[in-house]
């Protein structure tokens, strides 16, 4: 099944449940599902008239070579009447229901105060779904606590420009290819949680750079700067943590997206303390752009690094996954554990 027509899929979604075995993690959902699961998340986005230019943006990139041709500027989205509960009932096996409620959360809170009308439109969709008032105050619990799960620690300034520019350039590809890493391997219920830490790898990155800079940044402070800079945050993450389950997709968009974004955050905030604070966001927003080409092309060169890492690292993840999920660790251990992997 070609991967570039995920809106052309047929409407009807299939009720087959695939069984995991040794190899699986999470149930994978199909095309249809996904195109479904997609329109939820427009009427989610759309709940106080239209697309944000952040928002349809955010679609774009995310999207850009899955959707069909023909429609990849997204006005057909944009301008597409859709039946909100008629895409509800499309989504009908249990892991396309909570990745859609997953998702659809991580839009509405993401990038800023969840307003009365989304806090209204997500009820409706979890009720849809039918997903339950526990599951959906754990969830709220655990998107909490996996925001801040990363510890931020002293690093002394570097006064000599050539090894400062060395050790920054060294930590913007390590914490991209450990974005990467994190972000192909979300967990089978709960996604937002390895989708969250990929913003909290972003957020130590920012921090480090402050301070080979002299300046400290508190996470405050740098999720205001990943927010001016990259945009709509929340649909990028609602968008990929819906994806990672389709088959033909999968990990590929969640860890090529990772490590582009971090990457090109990495060279754009550097840039920013290197004019000491001077630049605004939208001069940092080009900046942004601007290295997701060249971010593009290292995670290409980067592929086999990251394919060997994401190996290595897999059993290891399976196992804190599994933890997790059995509540034998915390978010914050979780985190903790992943940040040592790097």
């Amino acid at each position: 099944m070609s991967t570039n027509t995920l809106l052309e899929q047929p409407s009807a979604a299939t009720t087959e449940t695939k069984k995991l075995d040794d190899t699986q993690r999470v149930e994978p959902i199909d095309m249809a599902e996904a195109a479904a699961s997609l329109r939820v998340l427009v009427c989610l986005a759309k709940a106080e008239g239209t697309l944000r230019p952040d928002d349809k943006l955010a679609l774009q990139e995310s999207l850009d070579g899955i959707l069909h041709p023909s429609i990849r500027t997204l006005q057909y989205l944009e301008d597409e009447k859709i039946d909100l509960d008629e895409q509800l009932l499309k989504i009908t096996s249990s892991e396309a229901r909570e990745r859609t409620y997953n998702a659809a959360y991580c839009l509405a809170h993401m990038d800023g105060e969840c307003s009365e009308t989304k806090a209204k439109l997500l009820e409706h969709i979890r009720t849809g779904l039918k997903i339950s008032d526990e599951k959906s105050t754990l969830l709220g619990r655990m998107y909490a606590e996996a925001r801040d799960t990363f510890w931020l620690e002293h690093i002394n300034p570097l006064p000599n420009p050539t090894e400062r520019e060395k050790k920054v350039n060294d930590e913007i590809l390590k914490y991209s290819i450990l974005s990467a890493v994190t972000g192909a391997f979300p967990l089978p219920i709960f996604s937002i949680v390895t989708d969250l830490l990929v913003i909290s790898v972003q957020t130590k990155l920012i921090h480090d750079i402050g301070q080979y800079w002299g300046h400290k940044v508190d996470r405050k402070a740098a999720r205001s700067l990943i927010g001016g800079i990259a945009g709509a945050t929340g649909m990028r993450m609602a968008v990929h943590s819906l994806l990672n389950v389709v088959p033909g997709l999968g990990s590929v968009v969640g860890a090529t997206s990772a490590f582009a974004t971090t990457w090109a955050l990495g060279k754009a905030i550097n840039r920013y303390f290197e004019s000491n604070g001077q630049l605004d966001h939208a001069a940092l927003r080009k900046l942004f752009y601007e290295s997701m080409e060249e971010a593009k092309a290292v995670n290409d060169k980067s592929k086999a690094t990251i394919a060997s890492s994401m190996k290595s690292r897999e059993a290891v993840l399976q196992l804190l996954d599994e933890d997790l999920k059995a509540g034998r660790i915390t978010e914050a251990e979780y985190a903790k554990r992943i940040e040592a992997l790097n």
